[in-house]
């Protein structure tokens, strides 16, 4: 495991990543009269809709719904697109990886550095323009963005990796995935307050993977505090198990994997 981390943050393999990606990102806007503005006005809009239905229609008790919703739902896009996308990363490059002597994680990791740039660009415009313009809530909790997001990062990155492995053997697993994140979204609190749970069920929720990995995340931006160690300890330790999940299923996969692309 720790060969597979050093060649991972190597220079060589970085600078890899870095071109693969920007020439990713050209290609995907190429032609778009808006460009990557794209990746704000998707989530923009969705969560407009969803506020107006949730606070305006359903009238949730929720103070600065939109604000609530904002920081789960950015995340939400960028667990769903870096997974999702990811998944036939293997598959579609299949010309290149069988021609020449390259690293195959480079096409799935480069399509979450992808996604990481888009996610931190969302949350940048999208996030703060909500909490700064619209609700006019000036704390500065946010600024820890960068420290409480990683943990949900190296869980993206561990769980697209395996996926992308994982997809060659098993071609339907992108199909599959669309499914189970549509199932997912409603497990966890993130268009509606958790305090709507009854207290009996909430520790259900309250130890949902996904919702302990972006939970500092709302925390910094809805709640104005600094996680509590606990809480960045649990999503310390969920980045930590899918990482270790993750790479025992790939390190089973990876040698055999080019014989079934």
């Amino acid at each position: 495991m720790f060969s597979a981390l050093k060649k991972i943050i190597s220079l060589k393999y970085l600078r890899s990543v870095y071109t693969i990606t920007v020439l990713k990102l050209k290609s995907q806007y190429q032609g778009s009269y808006f460009g990557i503005l794209w990746s704000m006005i998707n989530p923009m809009a969705y969560l407009l809709v969803m506020s107006f239905i949730f606070s305006t229609i359903m009238r949730f008790p929720t103070e600065n719904y939109i604000l609530y919703m904002a920081p789960g739902i950015v995340s939400w896009n960028y667990i769903v697109n870096s997974i999702t996308n990811s998944s036939n990363s293997l598959v579609h490059t299949q010309g290149i990886i069988k021609r020449a002597i390259i690293s195959k994680t480079l096409f799935p990791a480069s399509i979450v550095l992808l996604n990481t740039y888009l996610y931190v660009l969302a949350y940048l415009v999208v996030v703060i323009f909500i909490k700064f313009i619209v609700i006019k809530d000036f704390s500065l909790t946010v600024l820890l963005f960068p420290i409480v997001a990683l943990p949900l990062i190296i869980s993206v990155f561990s769980a697209s990796i395996v996926i992308a492995y994982i997809t060659p053997y098993f071609r339907d697993i992108t199909h599959l995935l669309t499914i189970l994140f549509n199932i997912l979204f409603w497990t966890v609190p993130l268009a509606y307050p958790s305090e709507l749970i009854p207290e009996s069920k909430r520790i259900l929720f309250e130890f949902h993977p996904i919702y302990i990995a972006i939970k500092p995340i709302m925390e910094i931006t809805y709640n104005n505090i600094v996680p509590s160690f606990k809480t960045m300890f649990l999503a310390c330790l969920v980045a930590l198990v899918i990482s270790l999940i993750s790479y025992a299923i790939y390190n089973k996969l990876r040698k055999r994997v080019v014989f079934y692309i």
